[in-house]
């Protein structure tokens, strides 16, 4: 259901001119082909994945929601309506932080985009997607996994 989304918006990152990939476009470093992982995001804000479930769907980042069936307009000006985004969140870290390992995958099988980051030493995981049977439900789950970590400051 989200692989043939998902390779459109990912095929712009790794195909194009080979002479500017390496200054603007990400690299996949997963060798899974339903998954798509990469230490940055695209640049063009149009080549960022989209979570969906047919009923609701976003862009990753995006400070909107559209939901299937919901127009704006009248008179045959119509088109889709804007939804303001509860979930977007974007994770940072404090000036006296270290950030050791940033990933940033798409994973087509599960429908899910994660961001994830080793925060000094604890790995920090950002889960985003549009639930398969709440279809009137977005997702956003924080993990923090400090077992790697010898010390915990909250």
């Amino acid at each position: 259901m989200f692989l043939p989304i998902a390779l459109l918006l990912f095929g712009a990152i790794v195909s194009g001119n080979q002479s500017n990939a390496t200054e603007s476009r990400a690299v996949d470093l997963s060798l899974d082909s339903r998954i798509f992982e990469s230490n940055s995001l695209p640049i063009d804000e149009l080549e960022m994945p989209s979570i969906g479930n047919g009923q609701l769907a976003t862009g990753v980042y995006t400070d909107t929601v559209y939901m299937n069936g919901l127009y704006n307009g009248e008179l045959g000006e119509s088109h889709r309506a804007r939804i303001p985004s509860q979930i977007n969140i974007r994770m940072s870290v404090g000036a006296n932080q270290t950030v050791t390992d940033q990933r940033f995958i798409l994973d087509t099988e599960k429908g899910m985009f994660i961001e994830r980051a080793v925060v000094d030493g604890a790995i920090v995981e950002q889960r985003t997607f549009a639930h398969r049977l709440i279809t009137s439900l977005l997702v956003t789950q924080i993990t923090v996994d400090f077992s790697q970590s010898g010390n915990v400051i909250m």
